[in-house]
């Protein structure tokens, strides 16, 4: 239901996004929750903040491959706009 309150309270515009997973982040850090902050800096050029809170999410959830593909990703030389792909589930 996160999945689907971010998605309704936010619009999926990312500075919204930014501000939705900051509040939830205060309450309880997860690694969720970082990939999707990771990806709304990353949708607003702020490339240094987003590696930052990819690498927090990859801290709180170090067996998870998707994560680290996400950061190889944004790390490439020509990563574009579509290069990360945050797992926002409608669920």
């Amino acid at each position: 239901m996160q999945g689907l309150k971010l998605a309704v309270e936010t619009g999926l515009e990312p500075g919204n996004v930014e501000q939705f997973a900051r509040e939830i982040i205060n309450q309880n850090d997860s690694s969720k929750m970082q990939e999707i902050l990771g990806w709304s800096l990353w949708r607003q050029n702020r490339y240094e903040e987003a590696e930052a809170a990819l690498k927090r999410a990859i801290e709180l959830n170090p067996n998870d491959p998707w994560l680290k593909d996400q950061l190889n990703k944004i790390n490439e030389k020509n990563a574009g706009d579509e290069s990360y792909q945050a797992r926002i589930s409608l669920g």
